[in-house]
Order: structure tokens, then sequence, then C-alpha cells
């Protein structure tokens, strides 16, 4: 039910470029996220009970583990974590909601299943493009299928990231019958572990640390 309201909300959204939709939805979470901790959090209290905790921690370095003082210190710094984590609980929870919601709309829509059961399959992509595009896949040896469109035919490996119109797309062999072939992002650089190109999750979670981040400092709020 989710996916067809959030189709229809953001429908203007969906005929962007695969990397600007998902730069756009993170943005427009991440904004949703830092209101509900405005909204939920005493920012300067928070602020104030951090920089007594960083002040016990100073104190704590500088005095005798074993004695009284160092165990009321370890009190007080205890009551106040406890209380740190008390105010950031709401916040949290509401983003994790939010999160859930949206989540799995995006991968509905980065990513489709194909059937190839009657030796070829087909399927229509209609998001993050201006036209729909018609788009068939046949088998022909050793892990190797032909993709083609109206326009053009070019054979892609399992696995491979190939340019389809104005988006990047991996194709992967599920089992015999089944392709899944995901939107990704083709990055100008490598990172380590996961190289130049990033699926829908990555690219959102990469988006969302630097959305979030620019916007707690815009509103001050500390980490």
């Amino acid at each position: 039910m989710f996916n067809e309201v959030f189709s229809v909300i953001f429908a203007p959204l969906l005929s962007l470029q695969f990397s600007v939709f998902i730069l756009s939805i993170s943005f427009i979470i991440a904004i949703i996220n830092t209101l509900f901790y405005r909204l939920f959090v005493d920012v300067d209290e928070l602020k104030r009970i951090r920089e007594k905790i960083k002040e016990l921690q100073e104190k704590y370095k500088k005095i005798e583990k074993t004695s009284k003082e160092a165990e009321k210190i370890t009190t007080e710094m205890l009551e106040l974590t406890h209380k740190q984590m008390k105010m950031s609980f709401k916040p949290m929870i509401a983003s994790l909601i939010l999160v859930v919601l949206f989540l799995p709309w995006i991968a509905h829509i980065s990513v489709k299943k194909i059937d190839l059961s009657p030796g070829s399959g087909s399927v229509t992509l209609k998001y993050f493009t201006t036209q729909p595009l018609y788009l068939t896949l046949k088998p022909i040896e050793n892990g190797k299928f032909l993709v083609s469109t109206k326009k053009i035919s070019k054979v892609v490996e399992n696995g491979e990231v190939f340019c389809l119109g104005e988006n990047f797309y991996r194709l992967k062999q599920i089992n015999e019958n089944t392709i899944e072939l995901s939107n990704v992002v083709r990055l100008p650089f490598s990172l380590p572990f996961v190289g130049n190109s990033l699926g829908w999750l990555g690219w959102y979670i990469l988006c969302s640390l630097i959305f979030i981040y620019l916007l707690r400092k815009v509103f001050g709020i500390a980490f």
C-alpha cells in the first residue's frame, strides 16, 4: 500500500535520473529527521549535559581511581549519560519509523526481477527516465545475456554494471530462471571495498550521512 502512495506523492521526482532521485529523497528524509530532533530534544540542555560529562571525564583523569570522589564522579556521569540517551530516544524512534516506511519503497522501484522461464524475459523501466524503456533479456552463453531495447542491443555479463539511457544498472542472475536488474550509481572515484559503483542503499546511506551532518551544523545541533 505504501509503495503506491509514495509513488503518487513523489511522482515528480520519479522522472529524475536515479542518482538525483536518491539524492533528493535522502535530503527530504534528512530534513524531517532534523526537524524531529529539534522537536523532541532540548538542544541547549543536551549541550549542557555533554559539556558536563566532558568536564567530569577530565576531572576523573586527575584523581585517584579508588577514592570516594572517583565513585561520585562515575555515578554522576552514568546518570548524565542515561539522561542523554533518554533525550535522544524519541527522535531516534521517529527517524527509525520514517526509514522503515521509505526504504522498502525505494527498494521496490530500484530493483526489478525478470522471469526467464520462457527462454527470455522483458521489463518496462518506467522510473528515473523521461520515457518508459521497454527492455528484453535473453541468455546466450556462459553467464552472458543479450540486453535489447528498441534502439540498442548489447551483451552483458552476470554481475556487470552497464549504462542504458540516462542510468546505470547491474545485472545479476539469481537462479536459472530469474534475473535481478538493479539501478546503481557510477561514482567518479573508487571507494574502499565497494569500488566505483553503489547500489540504491549504499548511495542513500552516503547521501544521508552528508546531509544530516550539514543540516545539524546549520541548525546548531551537536553530534
